[in-house]
């Protein structure tokens, strides 16, 4: 056997059908689920309210921070959902462990009369199962396009406002941002 007849074997027709009908296949997948992801997003309300019916916070002032957190690049400093980089934390996972811990405090002086750190164990279960029930109570009204926050809830965004500023304002707590990005 010469070494060029080793090359001279002819491939099977097959390899390039098999190539083409992957890649329709790949991409077809890829598609369909990317409309379900935009399909099965969760909605952006138009406004949030307080119980008293006060404003929170409004559907655009959402996108505007969406923007924000576009133009500063802010998934280089830290993640959303737990995907991005390792400079700085978890927006998301933060945020609603303070939220938790809000709820949970609420929670806590409700049934009990008593903040958290006070309670004894049995009480502290008893107010986190309470929280969770609070937590996981859907509150958006879709037709109306609005979510209503709870006291505590309420309370809790507007103290993420001012730790997230100064977050923000301190350069050495935000290596990976262009500047100062508390605007």
């Amino acid at each position: 056997m010469h070494a060029d007849d080793v090359f001279e074997t002819a491939l099977s027709p097959w390899w390039r059908r098999g190539v083409v009908l992957a890649l329709a296949v790949g991409f077809t997948l890829e598609i369909l689920i990317t409309f379900q992801a935009y399909r099965g997003a969760a909605p952006i309300p138009e406004t949030v309210l307080d119980p008293e019916g006060r404003v929170v916070f409004t559907g655009a002032e959402v996108t505007s921070g969406q923007q924000v957190f576009l133009k500063y690049g802010l998934m280089e400093n830290g993640s959303i959902w737990g995907h991005g980089a390792y400079l700085g934390p978890d927006f998301s996972a933060l945020a609603l462990h303070e939220l938790g811990l809000a709820v949970q405090g609420e929670a806590a002086r409700s049934l009990f009369g008593r903040d958290l750190e006070n309670l004894s164990p049995a009480e502290a279960r008893a107010a986190a199962a309470q929280a969770a029930r609070i937590l996981k109570e859907n509150r958006y009204d879709p037709a109306r396009g609005v979510l209503t926050f709870t006291a505590a809830e309420a309370r809790s965004f507007k103290s993420q406002i001012a730790f997230w500023t100064d977050y923000f304002a301190d350069p050495a707590a935000t290596s990976g941002t262009p500047g100062n990005c508390a605007d």
